[in-house]
């Protein structure tokens, strides 16, 4: 009987590439959906509509508001600006707003200061939003911290980020079920069908060590993504909830590991590093040693797949969990 399911579940996935376009190659491990190519979606559903993007001033959330914008879609990016000699939500703002297509299509982009993982913040958010009349049609929850790293310990140097500024549990997890609370608040009040993606990590089902914290998030937003959006998958409206579980992106957050991999500070601390940093030289081959493509994957990568679990391709999607990481049969 077991094999008979396992042989159906396989069926299904394929299935599932073939109506994609038949080009994709997809697996499928405990309940997790592979896919290894940019999924297909029209472009055009999205002129004109309303999307948040938390995380959005740089990384995955840039990629993202990018992509949006290009799409002709009115994008909200908000950030906290912890250290804004890394980079800023209105320096976001300005290169988006620059590009040729995001002009050609009409695109708009604005900035919002937020940090998701105080609630009073993201109650002023979506209060700001009713006073603009700003109405969601689609979110994607991405903000989040790497938090603390410990080469060959556990919680020793841990426990002390409990609760503050660097806690990747309250950044990631606690952010995210705060600004879910919030958008499924807001699609409730406007009667409006919705669709939100969270940011969860291959390190969500599959943790690493030296980062307790991080994967503890991680895990939870998968959890929490399959909980929200079984519950309204139904009803009116219907919202539906995914998420993507990125392997290792091209992007600061990444990057910023080289220090602590060297033994200098945290990733929060210290020089910012860069692409052309002689540290994340020196590390980077250990990092793409661990992608089976043998490189990091491009934010628009990940841009790509949240544009598609937002769109109507993915209208019987939820509660469901994609990687972006080129691992095909692990």
């Amino acid at each position: 009987m077991i094999e008979i399911l396992l042989l159906i579940a396989a069926l299904s996935v394929a299935t599932f590439a073939n109506l994609l376009g038949g080009k994709y190659k997809v697996s499928s491990t405990d309940g997790i959906i592979h896919l290894s190519a940019r999924p297909a979606y029209d472009e055009t559903q999205f002129i004109g509509k309303n999307i948040l993007v938390t995380g959005g001033s740089s990384g995955m959330g840039y990629a993202t508001a990018l992509t949006f914008a290009r799409f002709g879609a009115n994008v909200v990016i908000v950030s906290r600006d912890s250290n804004p000699d890394w980079f800023t939500g209105n320096e976001a703002v300005q290169k988006i707003a620059a590009d040729e297509t995001v002009q050609a299509m009409g695109g708009q982009i604005r900035w919002y200061k937020c940090d998701v993982s105080k609630k009073e913040d993201v109650t002023a958010l979506f209060q700001q939003f009713e006073k603009d009349n700003f109405m969601l049609d689609y979110a994607f929850n991405n903000a989040g911290v790497v938090g603390a790293v410990n080469m060959g310990t556990i919680f020793n140097d841990t426990v002390q980020y409990f609760g503050g500024e660097h806690d990747a549990v309250y950044n990631n997890l606690v952010g995210c079920m705060l600004c879910l609370e919030a958008e499924v608040a807001q699609f409730k009040s406007s009667q409006k069908n919705g669709a939100i993606v969270n940011t969860a990590s291959v390190n969500g089902y599959r943790a690493a060590a030296d980062g307790p914290l991080y994967a503890s998030s991680k895990f939870g937003i998968i959890g929490l993504t399959r909980s929200v959006g079984t519950e309204y998958a139904r009803g009116s409206p219907i919202i539906r909830v995914n998420a993507i579980a990125p392997g290792f992106t091209n992007t600061s957050l990444v990057w910023q590991q080289a220090k602590v991999l060297e033994g200098i500070c945290q990733t929060w601390e210290g020089d910012y590093i860069t692409p052309d940093s002689d540290l994340w030289k020196k590390y980077a081959p250990m990092f793409q040693a661990e992608c089976p493509t043998g490189d990091l994957a491009d934010p628009m990568d990940q841009a790509n797949m949240v544009a598609f679990l937002l769109s109507d391709s993915a209208a019987l999607i939820t509660g469901s969990v994609f990687t972006v990481d080129g691992l095909i049969g692990e």
